[in-house]
């Protein structure tokens, strides 16, 4: 970890218990959600895998709890761009270059939106290309995709019905 990332993770960990927005029980989740959140405000790829392993006594449900709480009380954050993996997925599930340009429309209108935060860009890209293979081929199956984008069909129904609902919230969504 470098000094940019380890001093901003200390700024967040510190303004989180300043501020008396919340008690965390667990300060080596709270430290390891600080630093994941650190990586991604300087723009440093890291998985919240790899967050975990910096600390092994880090239980993951409370890592993701705090994350999420950090998120929630105004921590601003830029999340990874889901667009990087559309087209690897779509490549590896056999997908048309239209399904592909759909998924990049939707993720367009849902950029941003608060349902999506701490997911991960990876299963919101998958999602994405489901709904968009739904609106132009007929449909690819779910198991179909998720196994190109090495996640669960469970993530790809949970983050598709996410995505719809931010559609519906959104002002850029296209009516396709």
């Amino acid at each position: 970890m470098n000094d940019a990332v380890a001093r901003r993770a200390y700024e967040i960990y510190q303004k989180s218990f300043a501020d008396r927005t919340f008690r965390a029980r667990s300060l080596t989740a709270m430290a390891a959600a600080s630093v994941f959140i650190a990586c991604r405000d300087l723009e440093v790829a890291r998985p919240s895998e790899e967050a975990l392993r910096l600390r092994t006594n880090v239980n993951e449900k409370k890592f993701r709890h705090y994350y999420r709480n950090l998120l929630s009380n105004g921590q601003t954050v830029s999340i990874p761009n889901p667009v990087t993996y559309i087209s690897r997925i779509a490549s590896k599930a056999r997908l048309a270059g239209k399904t592909e340009r759909r998924a990049f429309e939707i993720l367009d209108a849902v950029k941003g939106s608060p349902v999506l935060a701490g997911k991960r860009p990876i299963s919101i890209a998958a999602a994405a290309l489901y709904l968009a293979s739904l609106d132009t081929e007929g449909g690819a199956t779910q198991l179909r995709i998720a196994a190109a984008a090495e996640v669960t069909p469970i993530t790809i129904r949970k983050r598709s019905l996410e995505i719809s609902t931010a559609l519906k919230e959104s002002p850029k969504a296209s009516t396709h």
